[in-house]
């Protein structure tokens, strides 16, 4: 009888934190940035001869 209750603690206990945890979100917090200088920009041509800019800040 010990078992089965302890067996559906740890249950109850894996279930209640699936239902509240996003396995997905752990452990990632949101943040932004946001640029305050202008870039400095770089063009040029590949060796195929495609244009291409660069931005760099």
């Amino acid at each position: 009888m010990k078992r089965y209750i302890t067996l559906f603690s740890i249950l109850v206990v894996f279930a209640t934190m699936l239902v509240g945890c996003d396995v997905n979100r752990m452990g990632k917090d949101e943040y932004y940035v946001q640029i305050t200088t202008d870039a400095k920009i770089k063009s040029g041509v590949s060796k195929e001869g495609n244009k291409y800019t660069e931005y760099n800040y």
